[in-house]
């Protein structure tokens, strides 16, 4: 359990010191930039696989099989997503220039995929009216929908689990280890 509680608070302390670099070094929109979301996504698996050798391998336990590694990274990572989100929507709730910037890459995921989607199918007229509807009810919602916020909580962390399995399960391939052959 204590492994658990370093390996979780780790990450999560490491993921409020890099959000607090974002908030007050970075803006919005560099933040939903491709490269940024892109290495976004490696620093909690590279932080894992840290974290995961300096805890888990240790002198008392040479043998440390992929379902150990595992059975230890899940609940960490979670419990590091978990302080993360909690942190952000602290920090984030009330940015009107974050809020700006989500509804931003939301409208334009939207009209990306479904200007692809439609053009797949074949293409319409109806497509231009179509996509500025859309526009109009995502702008219309975007308090609703915006993730940094209290009621979004479950949901966050409900994302956060899934996102913590895909994690673990490629971190424990890097922190499990074989007992040397003497």
């Amino acid at each position: 359990m204590t492994k658990i509680l370093k390996i979780g608070l780790g990450l999560g302390f490491i993921n409020i010191l890099i959000g607090l670099l974002i908030k007050f070094f970075m803006t919005p929109d560099t933040m939903f930039s491709p490269v940024y979301m892109g290495i976004s996504l490696l620093i909690p698996i590279i932080l894992l696989i840290i974290l995961g050798r300096q805890f888990l391998r240790t002198d008392d336990s040479p043998d440390l099989t992929y379902g150990d590694a595992l059975k230890y990274l899940f609940p960490a990572a979670f419990l590091g997503f978990a302080v993360s989100i909690v942190f952000s929507i602290f920090l984030y709730q009330n940015d009107e220039q974050m809020k700006e910037e989500f509804l931003n890459m939301n409208i334009k995921t939207f009209e990306t995929s479904y200007t692809l989607g439609a053009n797949l199918a074949g293409g319409s007229e109806d497509i231009v009216f179509n996509v500025e509807e859309k526009r109009q009810e995502m702008i219309d919602n975007a308090d609703e929908d915006y993730l940094f916020q209290w009621s979004k909580l479950p949901l966050n962390l409900l994302s956060s689990l899934f996102n913590s399995l895909i994690y673990s399960l490629i971190a424990a391939i890097f922190v499990k280890r074989k007992a040397s052959v003497t």
